[in-house]
């Protein structure tokens, strides 16, 4: 049975939700469909703060 509901890709490599998107503002104005499938009414807010500019730090 195929259980995930959208968003793997994002869910998966990020280290922890609302990690996916490194771009707040632009996470921000797409929220609505980022969270589209989530079952909850809470979304995971961006972090801005544990987003590293040199990604291999």
């Amino acid at each position: 049975c195929n259980a995930h509901q959208g968003k793997v890709g994002v869910l998966a490599l990020a280290p922890s939700e609302g990690l996916g998107v490194t771009d707040p503002e632009l996470r921000a104005r797409h929220l609505t469909a980022i969270n589209r499938f989530r079952l909850d009414s809470n979304p995971i807010p961006a972090d801005p703060n544990a987003v590293r500019a040199d990604p291999s730090e």
